[in-house]
C-alpha cells in the first residue's frame, strides 16, 4: 500500500454510517454510505494511476460526477491528476467532502487543485427542457410496465420513486426537484464547462439513478471534448451499454470485490470528428 492510498484509507476511516443519512427527496440520488471500502482503495489508486499515465497531456483534469464524500476524486488526486473537481448535490455529503479534503490537504505537501462544488451532474448537460421531457418519458414508461399495479396515479409512482415526500402538482415539478439544485437557473461551473463544452480530460462516475442510462449517458458524450474518457463503476453483471455513436469503449478493469458484488470499471473515449475536408486517400 502506498503512502497516497495509507493517507485517504485513514480519512476514510474515520467515517461512520450515520454521517449518510440524505434528507427527504434524495435518498435515490446516491449510494448514501462510504462509497469505496478501505480494500477498493488501492484498486482504484492504481487503476487512476493507469489512466492518468495514458493521457498524453502535461495536465490532467479529473471530474467526479456525484463526488460523494470525496474519496474517489481524492484518489484521483494522489493518483497524478493535477485538477480534480467533484460535483454533489446533496449539502451534507457536500460537506463531508469538503472535511475529507481539509484532512488530505494537511498531509500532503502539495495537494494539487481540487475543489469539490455544490450541484447536481445533470446541470452539466445542455437544454434543461429536453432533459426534464426526457426524464419524464422514462418515467412514465416504468410507470406503465410496472408502476401502475401499484400506485393510482403516475404523480403517486414518481413521488415513490424519486423518494420525496414534496406535495407537487405536476411530474415536471418533481423532477427538476429530483435532477437539479435550482429549478430556476444554472449554476457557474468555472473550469468545467466552456462554450458549451466539457473541458475535463476524464469523467468519473458512480450512477445510481433510474434516469442515468437513458437521459444522461446518451447526452454527457454530447458535450465531452474529443478524445476525453468517460469512466463508470458498475456492476460486472451488468456493464453499461452505451447507445451514443460518439462514444467507444476501450477497455474495462475488473474488481474482485466491491461492497460484496463484482464491479467493473469501464472506460470510454469520445471519438474525434470525422475530417470530410482532407482528400482520400
Amino acid at each position: 500500500m502506498t503512502l497516497e492510498t495509507r493517507t485517504l484509507v485513514q480519512i476514510a476511516a474515520q467515517q461512520t454510517r450515520k454521517d449518510f443519512r440524505p434528507p427527504i427527496g434524495e435518498a435515490n440520488w446516491v449510494f448514501y454510505r462510504p462509497e469505496h471500502t478501505h480494500e477498493d482503495l488501492s484498486a482504484f489508486y492504481n487503476i487512476f494511476a493507469q489512466i492518468r499515465s495514458g493521457l498524453n497531456c502535461p495536465k490532467a483534469s479529473f471530474l467526479d460526477c456525484g463526488s460523494g464524500d470525496g474519496i474517489a476524486a481524492l484518489t484521483a488526486s494522489g493518483a497524478g491528476f493535477e485538477t480534480v473537481y467533484g460535483i454533489e448535490k446533496n449539502r451534507t455529503l457536500l460537506e463531508k467532502a469538503r472535511s475529507n479534503l481539509s484532512a488530505y490537504t494537511k498531509q500532503r505537501k502539495n495537494p494539487g487543485n481540487i475543489n469539490f462544488l455544490h450541484g447536481s451532474y445533470y446541470e452539466l448537460l445542455p437544454n434543461t427542457p429536453e432533459v426534464v421531457d426526457q426524464a419524464r418519458q422514462e418515467l412514465i414508461s416504468l410507470y406503465e410496465q410496472d408502476g401502475i399495479f401499484y400506485s393510482p396515479k403516475p404523480e403517486n409512482y414518481a413521488q415513490a420513486l424519486l423518494g420525496t415526500e414534496e406535495d407537487s402538482s405536476t411530474i415536471d415539478d418533481l423532477l427538476r426537484n429530483y435532477l437539479f439544485t435550482d429549478r430556476t437557473s444554472r449554476p457557474k461551473r468555472p473550469g468545467i464547462i466552456k462554450r458549451g463544452q466539457l473541458t475535463v480530460d476524464v469523467i468519473y462516475i458512480y450512477p445510481s439513478d433510474v434516469f442515468f442510462n437513458n437521459v444522461f449517458l446518451p447526452r454527457i458524450g454530447k458535450i465531452m471534448k474529443e478524445g476525453s474518457l468517460l469512466t463508470i463503476l458498475t456492476p460486472e453483471d451488468d456493464p453499461v451499454r452505451v447507445k451514443s455513436g460518439s462514444l467507444q469503449e476501450k477497455k474495462s478493469f475488473p474488481f474482485s470485490n466491491h461492497s460484496g458484488i463484482s464491479m467493473i470499471l469501464q472506460v470510454f473515449q469520445k471519438k474525434p470528428r470525422l475530417d470530410f475536408s482532407s482528400p482520400r486517400i
